[in-house]
């Protein structure tokens, strides 16, 4: 065997799924529905609602406020927010 046909025999070697070893398997689909990640349960967007953020400080003027990477804090402990911040958000009863 020539390498032209090797090739034509393992389409993409560096693919863990398809290599000469791996067990071909069917791929369910994903489920559309979301979940809610504290419970578990389905989510519905009856159960949602508006949340309401609190800026970092009036002092600094819109451009500033724009070139700043942190914009809101925590409303309790006045904890910088971002993306690498787990956030929770109470609800009001």
């Amino acid at each position: 065997q020539n390498g032209e046909e090797k090739s034509k025999q393992l389409p993409s070697f560096w693919i863990p799924s398809l290599t000469p070893e791996a067990k071909s398997t069917l791929v369910k689909k994903p489920d559309k529905t979301v979940y809610c990640p504290m419970s578990g349960r389905s989510l519905k967007m009856k159960d949602l609602f508006s949340v309401k953020f609190t800026a970092v400080d009036d002092n600094v003027d819109r451009v500033g406020l724009i070139n700043r990477q942190d914009r809101y804090v925590c409303a309790v402990t006045r904890d910088m927010l971002g993306n690498s911040v787990p956030c929770a958000v109470l609800r009001p009863s």
